[in-house]
């Protein structure tokens, strides 16, 4: 029951972060195309940057209960 747990904890995590990327592909085409101040860009860069250290210790936490 607990391996079979931790198989969907992986895959859930799995899609979590093939979601993440995605939305992140998606975001960043979009301010790719849009002729944005610089300015206007550097705040938004700042909190993708804040929530990609977020998702990384929640994966790295999410992958440590996958390894035991």
């Amino acid at each position: 029951l607990l391996e079979s747990y931790l198989a969907v904890q992986q895959h859930h995590c799995q899609m979590k972060e093939f979601l993440i990327v995605l939305l992140m592909s998606l975001v960043m085409r979009t301010v790719y195309f849009m002729p944005f101040h610089i300015s206007l860009l550097h705040p938004f860069l700042s909190i993708m940057n804040y929530v990609e250290q977020l998702y990384l210790c929640t994966w790295h936490k999410d992958y440590k209960v996958v390894l035991k």
